[in-house]
């Protein structure tokens, strides 16, 4: 984009099912996750419905730079592997002391709203 600005978008899998509430639920997750002072990206803007110009589900979000684990796993050493899995081990710790008051999927109440008429037909 100008200026060089980059973004992700993000499209539910074909077998996710029922999209919409994947899709709310990951982003008011994400929302949780950094407002904890996790390291995840900034959502941009998403819409759980069909109803947009993309006519899909989406979420755009911040494009991080770097290189995947994946792609650099078989040639790290053994320290290096020490590392990556000390600083793993810690992101899930912190993830896990978050409290919660009940158990199930994080939504924000505006989609629960949007939703509200449509939980029968979302029982797919």
């Amino acid at each position: 984009m100008r200026g060089g600005f980059q973004t992700v978008a993000r499209i539910p899998y074909p077998a996710t099912a029922p999209k919409y509430h994947a899709v709310a639920s990951e982003v008011a997750t994400m929302a949780l996750l950094l407002s904890s002072g996790l390291p995840i990206p900034k959502v941009y803007g998403y819409s759980p419905t069909l109803d947009n110009v993309a006519e899909t589900e989406y979420i755009l979000m911040e494009f991080v730079k770097g290189i995947k684990l994946s792609d650099i796993w078989l040639d790290l050493g053994e320290q290096a592997i020490i590392s990556v899995l000390r600083q793993l081990t810690q992101l899930k710790s912190e993830i896990m002391s978050i409290s919660f008051p009940a158990g199930g999927s994080f939504y924000y109440a505006h989609d629960l709203r949007r939703w509200s008429g449509g939980w029968a037909s979302a029982k797919e």
